[in-house]
């Protein structure tokens, strides 16, 4: 299976087109060397060999939404007098596959810098204005005949092209990132802790791939709701730990998380959903005083819960011999997802 990017905030490109008024003075000459990611500003995607990725040889370069450590991971060398040729690390001969000048992807074996250096390098510029070489840049392309273009990311969004012109108006910016400054996660850590914002994509991403987690420590982001499925089916989970700014739980957020013991529910919490905590392990359940909405089946299947309390000044619900109750109607709250509510509270 494929990693994937995992990063909190160090990657999240932010969309740049260039100005009409740009001029050739802005746009510096440079030779980059090394490994980098090559990500696209206008859809975030970055360049990926595409014969790794199941490709044929002499197709385009992909644009994948995701890091990949292998197929992303491009070497750059300064071929000769700041052409830089663009080869992918993943094997074949030669030391890797390289990118040619109509923008496709080829086999390692035929790699010629002698005699074919200006159809198999390319040319790279660095915003001038920017602060570092490798915030935006623009890759020139040198092809037969002396015809000239620049990258750009084909019209689907999903393949790297180059426009035959002598203009950077019209050029697709990329970001030049070195691939020792991506960390990709450890999926079998076994406690995590998240600080800051947190997106959706990000907790998809740890229920998704961090089958080992045990611990997992929110306290210090600044969630105010998970979305729907969460952290759902994550069998491994035992102690989540939930910000105090917390407002809404989503339908299903720890569904079927069934070793989950220890989630406390913070004073902020507004709204549980549907199936909430179905099927956990959850021994006690306390409400405060914020509470208003309860999905329907919110702790179904949990079999293990004994103890159910509210705060005295919450107006939506009570709890009397381990039975929660709406206040008004007084008719317990249907947390086992049956399809008749059970008897009114005396």
């Amino acid at each position: 299976m494929k990693r994937k990017l995992f990063i909190y905030g160090l990657m999240t490109a932010i969309v740049t087109l260039l100005p009409v008024d740009v001029s050739a003075e802005n746009w510096v000459r440079f030779s980059p060397e090394g490994e980098y990611a090559i990500q696209c500003s206008t859809n975030n995607r970055f360049l990926a060999n595409t014969l790794y990725l199941g490709g044929a040889d002499q197709s385009y370069v992909r644009l994948v939404d995701e890091f990949d450590e292998i197929a992303c991971t491009w070497v750059l060398n300064d071929e000769r007098e700041m052409n830089i040729s663009v080869r992918n690390t993943q094997g074949g001969l030669n030391e890797g596959d390289y990118i040619r000048f109509d923008s496709k992807i080829r086999l390692a074996s035929t790699v010629n810098f002698t005699d074919y250096l200006m159809n198999q390098s390319f040319q790279f510029y660095y915003d001038a204005d920017s602060d570092t070489e490798s915030d935006e840049i623009a890759v020139k392309v040198c092809s037969q005949g002396n015809q000239k273009g620049w990258w750009k990311s084909r019209p689907a969004g999903d393949e790297l092209g180059y426009e035959p012109t002598h203009t950077i108006e019209t050029a697709t910016i990329f970001y030049l990132i070195p691939v020792n400054d991506i960390e990709v996660p450890d999926y079998g850590q076994t406690s995590l802790t998240l600080t800051g914002d947190v997106s959706d994509e990000q907790i998809y991403d740890i229920r998704d791939n961090m089958f080992k987690l045990r611990d997992l420590d929110l306290t210090a982001t600044t969630l105010t709701s998970l979305p729907a499925h969460a952290f759902s089916g994550m069998t491994s989970l035992v102690n989540v730990y939930l910000p105090d700014g917390l407002k809404e739980i989503g339908d299903a957020a720890f569904l079927s998380c069934e070793k989950l013991t220890n989630c406390e529910l913070p004073l902020s919490l507004t709204r549980i959903g549907t199936m909430a905590f179905a099927r956990t392990a959850v021994k006690k359940v306390e409400l405060g005083a914020s509470v208003s909405e309860i999905g329907r089946g919110a702790w179904s299947g949990c079999k293990q819960l004994a103890e159910i309390s509210v705060d005295d000044s919450n107006s939506a619900f009570i709890a009397v011999d381990a039975v929660l109750y709406n206040i008004s109607p007084n008719i317990n709250v249907d947390m086992c997802g049956c399809s008749e509510r059970g008897a009114k509270y005396p």
